[in-house]
């Protein structure tokens, strides 16, 4: 074994936000690699299309240098749908030509992205699923995904991992339903709006919904129309502190999304003994058992998740019970040291 394995991982800049950047974020982070050294470079950022173009050349460029220098074993390439997957595999490819080992780190669930794409489009990520010596997915429901569409890819599961509290952190007496991720119809915050609404006048006035991430305006508007403003507070991207401040305030957080991987925002929660209303879709059921830890829903079905938001927020003693699981959860499953214990062993058997 080599007495120093380089790897090159590559991901959006920390400054995009969102839960592919937090596990990132936690493997720089981390303390206890060893002789493995990691170097992030950049190669996506929040923009418009030619900065996002000209973001992706300057950090290609990077890694063309550190090829020709011989200063990388392995590429660990951070992977969602639509471009950044086309992005990843003209590294991939790039590394295939000097023989480096990559590995495909895939952070959503693909199943409609495979169903809409054909052509050339379709044999490019059949071929870059293939030739990946590892694609790491977030959970078994994501091994059928791939097989189906590209049976000889090599999979290892791998969940998502997040920091632990040293103990159960939740606040049975708070006042925040929170709402962690971008502001966006496919996460479902008109349908967390909407189902608030109508349950408006069965909780009490105390309670307000903390909106942490970024939108369009047309998504705003709609959020205004709703008709609840004096519960709703627009935070942007929360940064640790104010993560911390919110979650010390949270009864409940809610990710009713159409299209998840294994979403950072229920893991970080959990950490903290949050219960969770989240939909029964991808991996998501891996990990919140409902009526158990939390409540799953059908994506889109606003009276199902109207009638779950008000039995948590007004059965105090349940959401007890479901915060003790959720967080004994996480600290059987899915802390960082754990999860980083199992990267260190796929980097090793590749060198």
């Amino acid at each position: 074994m080599k007495s120093k394995v380089h790897v090159i991982m590559c991901g959006s800049d920390m400054s995009a936000g969102g839960g592919v950047t937090a596990v990132s974020r936690n493997y720089l982070e981390y303390n206890g690699w060893g002789n493995i050294k990691i170097e992030y470079i950049a190669t996506h950022i929040n923009g418009n299309a030619a900065q996002k173009i000209i973001y992706f050349i300057q950090g290609y460029f990077k890694i063309l240098t550190r090829l020709l220098a011989g200063r990388v074993d392995i590429f660990h390439l951070h992977v969602c749908d639509g471009g950044p997957f086309y992005r990843k595999s003209i590294i991939l490819y790039t590394a295939k030509l000097f023989k480096k080992k990559v590995i495909l780190h895939h952070h959503t669930d693909y199943t409609e992205f495979f169903t809409s794409i054909s052509g050339v489009r379709q044999r490019i990520v059949k071929k870059a699923l293939a030739a990946a010596d590892i694609n790491i997915v977030l959970g078994n429901h994501l091994v059928k995904v791939i097989k189906q569409y590209a049976p000889e890819a090599n999979i290892s599961v791998l969940h998502n991992a997040v920091k632990l509290a040293e103990e159960n952190k939740y606040n049975a007496n708070g006042d925040i339903i929170l709402f962690l991720g971008w502001l966006l119809e496919r996460k479902g915050v008109l349908d967390l709006l909407s189902a608030v609404k109508q349950i408006d006048n069965i909780i009490d006035k105390k309670y307000k919904i903390a909106l942490c991430g970024q939108g369009d305006d047309e998504i705003k508007n709609k959020i205004e129309k709703i008709g609840i403003n004096y519960r709703i507070a627009f935070i942007g991207w929360a940064d640790k502190d104010k993560k911390k401040e919110l979650m010390e305030r949270t009864i409940v957080n809610v990710l009713p999304s159409y299209r998840e991987g294994l979403p950072m925002t229920i893991l970080e929660t959990m950490a903290q003994g949050i219960p969770n209303i989240a939909s029964n879709i991808s991996t998501i059921p891996e990990v919140i058992e409902d009526g158990v830890n939390g409540f799953l829903i059908e994506p889109g079905n606003v009276e199902m998740l109207a009638q779950k938001l008000a039995k948590i927020i007004n059965e105090r003693n349940m959401r007890l019970e479901m915060s003790e699981k959720s967080y004994c959860m996480l600290k059987k499953k899915f802390t960082v040291p754990e999860h980083i214990e199992k990267v260190k062993q796929i980097y090793l058997s590749l060198v």
